[in-house]
């Protein structure tokens, strides 16, 4: 199987490339063809993992990332509102299992800070958390662009850790089963027949253990 991040066209067109190579430098080489990045048009979200397999194309998770500014500037004209909606619609209807959130930038270090800007970085925090309880919004953070590449790749390891199971499982399944000798009632001389009649026996003697009455139907 293969896992497929897509990148939303409308993305800064110079951090896309920048997070595809930073993903290239971390994926094992003899795994390149299991990890695919494409850049296209996304209805919801700005990237979002697929698992390809054989017949089929299974959506896994949808992200919509933020940097701070970006946050604030999306909150002030109520676009993040209508962004955050259509996640937690896509996982209601069961469009996509999984939704995340992934906020790119670094916390201020000076308490005094965390309350200045519109809204502030504590207001920010509490509306994250209020995100989760609601949605069951996962809350992804980085502190670059370097940073947002690796949480990426880890969704995609996420994602095809699934997949492995999944074919695991496949295989399992469709494997032929064997039968173990000693563990089959013929090869110890029990037949069907002999099953029933025995369980007659004890339904009409009610004993505790029918197995005494065997050599009578031996001999029968």
């Amino acid at each position: 199987m293969r896992v497929i991040l897509s990148i939303d066209d409308r993305e800064k067109s110079d951090c896309t490339p920048m997070i595809t190579e930073r993903i290239q430098t971390l994926v094992k080489k003899e795994m390149q063809d299991e990890f695919v990045i494409v850049r296209k048009r996304l209805d919801i979200g700005d990237y979002a993992l697929e698992l390809e397999g054989d017949n089929d194309l299974k959506p896994m998770i949808l992200i919509e990332k933020k940097t701070y500014e970006d946050f604030r500037a999306s909150f002030i004209n109520k676009r993040l509102d209508v962004q955050i909606e259509n996640l937690a619609r896509a996982k209601r209807e069961k469009v996509i299992p999984h939704i995340a959130f992934l906020l790119e930038g670094k916390l201020p270090d000076k308490i005094n800070e965390l309350t200045r800007g519109k809204p502030s970085y504590l207001a920010i925090e509490k509306l994250l958390t209020s995100w989760y309880h609601k949605h069951e919004l996962e809350i992804i953070r980085a502190d670059d662009l370097d940073g947002t590449a690796h949480r990426l790749f880890c969704q995609m390891q996420y994602v095809h850790s699934i997949g492995v199971s999944l074919e695991a499982k496949k295989a399992q399944i469709s494997a032929p089963r064997t039968i173990n000798p000693f563990q089959s009632s013929v090869w110890r001389g029990e037949t069907a027949e002999m099953k029933r009649t025995v369980h007659k026996v004890k339904q009409s003697h009610k004993v505790k253990e029918p197995w005494i009455f065997l050599p009578m139907l031996l001999s029968l």
